[in-house]
């Protein structure tokens, strides 16, 4: 199948944060909606930045 995607990307109430919506039609059928998307963006981290840990070693991932 051939897609046919629309994407609007617009400025949020925080500095550096957009938004991605992103609508999905068929090709050969562009009024029909199949599917919609909505995303957050922010700008990559800085260089040396580490990554938040986001569970206590004692606990363990998913405790």
């Amino acid at each position: 199948r051939d897609w046919l995607l629309e994407t609007e990307i617009s400025e949020t109430q925080v500095e550096n944060l957009r938004r991605a919506d992103v609508r999905v039609y068929l090709a050969n059928e562009p009024d029909r909606l199949i599917h919609t998307l909505s995303a957050l963006i922010e700008p990559p981290p800085p260089a040396g930045f580490l990554p938040v840990r986001w569970f206590s070693a004692e606990i363990g991932a998913g405790g």
